[in-house]
């Protein structure tokens, strides 16, 4: 069920076609969170696909796409905490929050995304030949100093793209 001003709400299946079927909704104040997704040097992302997670938020409203000024907004959504998850081409992956919403009042969350690195190579022996059988992997440490894999691929040219950028190992 929808209504201005208020969060959808969701309701288990009801046979109502039993005389004097009646089910009762509970319709709770909503808000919007609003924000724009930027590239690191400012300029707006546009179409940037940006996924909301929390409790209760109906699966039509998890998701939508930044406009041509990076602009999105997701909701109308109940009190909570959220964060949002931001995918756009050519950009890392990026996560955000927690925000808090706050009804009556919009919550606003901005996001910046990286492009990331791309790592360009080939695996040649000591006369400079291509390797026949080679596996690349392109990692990068994480934070918490373990790997995080971000490429792999067979012998000859490979490229490794949208690797964050930092500290990177290949190995052969």
């Amino acid at each position: 069920a929808r209504a201005p001003g208020a969060a959808s709400a969701g309701v288990d299946n009801v046979d109502l076609r039993s005389p004097g079927a009646r089910r009762d909704l509970e319709m709770l104040p909503a808000a919007a969170l609003l924000g724009t997704v930027r590239a690191e040097d400012g300029s707006p992302v546009a179409g940037a696909v940006v996924t909301i997670a929390g409790p209760a938020v109906p699966v039509a409203d998890r998701r939508t796409t930044s406009d041509a000024s990076g602009a999105f907004t997701l909701g109308p959504l109940p009190a909570a905490s959220y964060s949002i998850d931001v995918a756009a081409r050519g950009f890392l992956p990026t996560e955000a929050g927690p925000v808090e919403v706050l009804p009556p009042s919009d919550s606003r969350l901005d996001v910046t995304v990286s492009r990331g690195a791309t790592v360009r190579g080939q695996v040649v022996d000591d006369a400079g030949r291509p390797v026949a059988g080679a596996r690349i992997q392109v990692w990068v440490m994480g934070a918490d100093g373990l790997p995080r894999a971000a490429s792999r691929g067979e012998a000859g040219p490979f490229a490794a793209v949208l690797i964050p950028q930092g500290e990177l190992g290949v190995t052969r």
